[in-house]
């Protein structure tokens, strides 16, 4: 996802500020990345994923799916521009989770994710990302916090899902999160050093 927010070039349809890297369009003659990666876009909308709390006006998620197959994943991302409006949507949203499933804070190792990717023209990213494992009935998955995360002197935060949707199994469906992950991770921000779990 390469974040576009306030004092940048201005999108008032967030979804298409955001350039999703997890595929094509599913009615897309070119259907799955050139890298292999067997997932298109099912639904690519602006606004609040429905199944968490409406977090931030500025806000956007895609619903991919593994072509072939009726298995979806989901990716989501909510902009603040400051860090007291974050903090407060971290407060709300963890809140939230703890009444609909468990949630715990944990080390990603990417390792061999990152491997599988050509991060050219960057610095060779950090395989381990720090973030909160959520599971529930409706979607399981991966929440990151990033501060700081356009361009040093902004204060402003995302936050960001990357689940299964139908699924409560996390350990079953964590090997093509990781790779959303990884393949999302490839602009700088996500392995800056200043991603974290919620709150």
């Amino acid at each position: 996802m390469h974040p576009i927010g306030p004092g940048l070039p201005e999108h008032m349809d967030f979804a298409n500020a955001v350039v999703w890297n997890v595929g094509n369009l599913c009615n897309s003659p070119r259907q799955t990345n050139q890298s292999g990666q067997d997932l298109c876009i099912s639904e690519k909308t602006s606004g609040n994923y429905p199944k968490f709390p409406s977090l931030s006006s500025m806000a956007g998620f895609v619903e991919c799916r593994k072509t072939g197959t009726n298995e979806s994943r989901v990716a989501a991302i909510w902009y603040f521009e400051n860090p007291v409006e974050c903090s407060s949507a971290e407060e709300q949203l963890s809140a939230y989770l703890k009444t609909r499933g468990t949630i715990s804070p944990i080390p990603l190792d990417l390792t061999s994710e990152i491997q599988s990717w050509k991060y050219t023209g960057r610095k060779k990213p950090s395989p381990i990302l720090e973030g909160t494992a959520y599971e529930s009935n409706t979607t399981s998955g991966y929440f990151f916090v990033l501060k700081k995360a356009i361009m040093p002197g902004r204060d402003d935060c995302f936050i960001e899902y990357f689940g299964l949707i139908g699924e409560n199994n996390l350990s079953a469906g964590s090997s093509d999160l990781r790779q959303i992950i990884a393949r999302e991770g490839n602009p700088w921000y996500l392995f800056s050093g200043q991603t974290g779990p919620l709150s």
